[in-house]
C-alpha cells in the first residue's frame, strides 16, 4: 500500500477509492498515476480498465465542493457501498456529486441533501432502495 493512502478522505483533485475504502491520491492525472502504479493495479493500463477489473471508484474534487466519481456498474454493489460511505464520512465537505457509470451515457447528480438517506441515495442512484452491503462504521476495522 502506498504511503498516500488513507480511508475514506476527500482530496482536491484526482484520486482512487478501493472497496476497502482507501484512497490513492493522484498528484497529476489518473492514467500517469496508473502507469506509475501498474504492480498496484495488477497491470491494467487505463481509466476505465481499473474502475471495471478492480471495481475501483474515479474520484475527481473539483472546487466550490463537486465532485465527480466514475463507477464500474449501477449493479456494483460493493463499488455503490464504497461510494456511500466516502460521501457520508465527508458530508459537508462537498455540494454536488456527479456519478458516471461505465455502462451507461450520461451521469446522475446528486446534491448533499440527497445523499443522507441510505434509502434515497440507492434509490438515486441504483434505481432501488437497497443498494448497500454492510460495512463496518468507519474506524471500525
Amino acid at each position: 500500500m502506498s504511503a498516500e493512502n488513507r480511508k475514506y478522505i476527500l482530496v482536491s483533485g484526482a484520486s482512487w477509492l478501493d472497496l476497502a475504502g482507501n484512497v490513492y491520491i493522484v498528484p497529476g492525472f489518473h492514467e500517469e498515476w496508473i502507469q506509475a502504479n501498474s504492480s498496484l493495479v495488477g497491470g491494467l493500463r487505463t481509466v476505465p480498465e481499473v474502475v471495471a477489473g478492480l471495481h475501483w471508484v474515479s474520484v475527481v474534487s473539483y472546487k466550490e465542493g463537486y465532485v465527480e466519481f466514475t463507477v464500474d456498474s449501477r449493479k456494483d454493489l460493493e463499488a455503490l457501498s464504497a461510494l456511500w460511505r466516502f460521501l457520508s464520512v465527508n458530508k459537508g465537505s462537498w455540494k454536488t456529486a456527479f456519478i458516471m457509470f461505465l455502462d451507461e451515457d450520461g451521469y446522475i447528480e446528486l446534491s448533499y441533501t440527497d445523499a443522507f438517506s441510505e434509502e434515497t441515495f440507492c434509490e438515486i442512484v441504483a434505481g432501488r432502495a437497497f443498494c448497500i452491503e454492510p460495512v463496518p462504521e468507519y474506524g471500525e476495522q
